[in-house]
């Protein structure tokens, strides 16, 4: 069985599975921790919960929970962790859980919370449509096609706060500092916080005439890259290892190759001019960079 869930009664736990319950909700520093060997009422645990978030998937990443395919008539749901209604919640360890589907039927996958009648909650794959306190993933229709259907957890409580679920428009000036006269390179780091993005889009400001449009498209899941940018009135220049930020006929040029880790984006910049000096090394270089996140 490759997911956990909690708290059921007559149940055992540990004074760490306690302490999950404060370390998904806050970050470090000065606290009450549970210990061993003391006495504790679990079936409040989940009534604290209850107040502190609405049910849901909770956003780790834009793979959170997510079902994918993963062979004839299976599915796989990712790993990440879900909140029930009532505050009790269930995670999918590392590996993910592995479901068959009924085929030529619509199937529904979702999280079951089954506490009260039968003192567990489990993952779902099959033809039955949810009913009581579950959290739904995905429907597959009669031809196998997955649709995501995940909703994603809110706190209730000042400070349990993300992105997820909302437009992100980074639009920001950034300063490198020049190497050569005619290149220079470096990395800018932006934290964007816990998501479920799945592409970036970045969009070229245009300037005085010789700047041209450009657009980039980054899939975060598997990191693919389209970038593209126009040399004239019906040319275009292909990229499909870095992001276009910047295309000025074909004098300067600025690419960023992205990363995503622990809710942080880092741009590795590159910046040349085939013609004209960029400044003074030692100096800094401003660029403007404007994401879009979807």
């Amino acid at each position: 069985m490759s997911y956990k869930f909690s708290f059921a009664d007559n149940a055992v736990y540990s004074a760490k599975d306690v302490n999950n319950i404060t370390k998904r909700l806050v970050t470090s520093g000065i606290e009450d921790s549970f210990v061993d060997g003391v006495a504790y009422n679990v079936s409040k645990f989940n009534e604290a919960g209850q107040l502190l978030y609405s049910s849901g998937v909770v956003p780790e990443s834009c793979l959170t929970l997510k079902v994918i395919a993963s062979g004839d008539e299976k599915i796989l749901i990712n790993p990440g962790l879900a909140f029930f209604d009532d505050g009790s919640v269930i995670e999918i360890e590392d590996g993910g859980e592995e479901l068959s589907y009924t085929k030529g039927e619509i199937n529904y996958v979702y999280l079951k919370n089954d506490l009260e009648a039968s003192n567990v909650s489990y993952p779902y794959c099959g033809t039955q449509e949810p009913l009581g306190d579950y959290v739904m993933l995905a429907v597959i229709d009669e031809n196998g096609i997955i649709t995501d259907k995940r909703k994603y957890a809110q706190g209730k409580v000042p400070g349990y706060q993300s992105v997820t679920g909302g437009l992100l428009i980074l639009d920001e000036t950034v300063g490198l500092p020049i190497k050569d006269y005619h290149s220079t390179s470096g990395e800018v780091s932006f934290d964007i916080g816990a998501n479920k993005y799945e592409y970036i889009i970045s969009i070229g400001k245009i300037g005085h005439y010789e700047q041209r449009e450009s657009v980039a498209i980054y899939r975060i899941t598997d990191g693919t890259i389209v970038s593209l940018a126009r040399k004239g009135t019906t040319d275009a220049v292909f990229n499909g290892e870095k992001m276009y930020l910047y295309y000025d006929k074909v004098h300067k040029i600025i690419t960023a190759v992205p990363s995503i880790s622990d809710g942080v984006l880092t741009l590795n910049i590159d910046v040349r001019d085939n013609r004209d000096q960029i400044g003074k090394p030692g100096d800094t270089l401003y660029i403007d960079v404007k994401l879009i996140f979807i």
